[in-house]
């Protein structure tokens, strides 16, 4: 679909001329009730020359979802989305029977991506001259995000306008939450994401406690799995606490409690081979004496005063 043609349909939506056996069935269309007593992605829409303004929500169609529900993205009241008619007969577009399905939201860019509501006050997109309707005036074509810095690219990967963008990020496939997640499949590697801009400000990268997974593959005899948080569980079903479900956060606070801190591996090794060879080579002066301590152990005293140092406080098992 051109921008040619996005154009045209948008323009006719607004009353505009349009060419001569233009018979359009795409529309832009505003988000006026996400209510489905169904749950099965039903929303309501207002479609500005098909809907009247004065229309009560109980006199428009439900609109279904056009994606597959496996991919499950739900718009809000406020937001666009674009409709398409499955019946093109103009008389019967606006009638109960008239099949409408939708996909989106439309988002204008990464910092209205919890919410783009163009009748929110204060918004980039709104139209004040709109607002008291439900008539949907905007232009996502027409809209463009404002200039990025380098460092926003890395927190949405797929709103980048630098000039010199990776040819490779292009063959990227990207999910986006609405909250601050995502996950980027690129070549030959997955990243997971969650927390990866400061809480609330959508454009500042979170350097603080950012909570993310890793799997690549570098060459034909290495590949790597990394996870890296502030707090790190794994758990077993099988484990000594046992836990048959998705965890609550009450559950997390139980194995922040409870749970098993791990070693330090290469660290715990070295305190057991010096204090295996204090052992073995341990003098005592006379029977009945206690044992003079090895130079080993002196060494190892200065070095872990704490045996407490030995435990990876953040990385637990159950």
């Amino acid at each position: 679909m051109s921008i040619n043609f996005l154009k045209d349909w948008q323009s006719e939506s607004r009353g505009t001329n349009v060419p001569m056996g233009f018979n359009k069935n795409i529309y832009m269309a505003k988000v006026i009730s996400v209510d489905d007593t169904l749950n099965v992605g039903r929303i309501k829409v207002f479609i500005d020359s098909l809907d009247s303004s004065t229309a009560d929500d109980t006199e428009i169609p439900f609109v279904y979802p056009l994606m597959s529900r496996i991919v499950h993205v739900m718009p809000k009241v406020g937001e666009a989305v674009l409709v398409i008619l499955g019946d093109s007969d103009k008389k019967n577009a606006n009638t109960f029977y008239a099949n409408r399905f939708w996909i989106g939201p439309i988002i204008s860019n990464y910092e209205n991506i919890k919410n783009d509501n163009h009748d929110i006050p204060g918004s980039s997109t709104i139209d004040f001259d709109t607002t008291i309707t439900k008539n949907l005036t905007y232009d996502p074509l027409q809209k463009k995000s404002r200039p990025k810095k380098e460092t926003e690219a890395n927190i949405f990967p797929v709103d980048s306008e630098l000039i010199s963008k990776p040819e490779s990020d292009l063959d990227n496939v990207t999910i986006v939450g609405r909250n601050n997640t995502d996950i980027i499949q690129s070549k030959n590697k997955v990243t997971l994401r969650a927390g990866k801009h400061t809480k609330d400000k959508p454009i500042e990268i979170n350097f603080n406690n950012p909570s993310y997974s890793i799997l690549e593959l570098i060459d034909e005899k290495t590949s790597y799995g990394l996870t890296a948080s502030n707090e790190i569980f794994l758990i077993s079903h099988k484990g000594r606490y046992r836990f048959k479900k998705i965890l609550t956060n009450e559950d997390i606070a139980d194995l922040r409690k409870n749970a098993q801190s791990m070693l330090y591996g290469e660290l715990t090794v070295q305190y057991l081979q010096i204090l295996t060879n204090a052992f073995l080579n341990h003098i005592h002066q006379h029977p009945g004496a206690t044992p003079v301590k090895a130079e080993a152990v002196v060494a190892l005293e200065a070095q872990l005063r704490d045996i407490q140092n030995l435990l990876a406080k953040n990385i637990k098992i159950n």
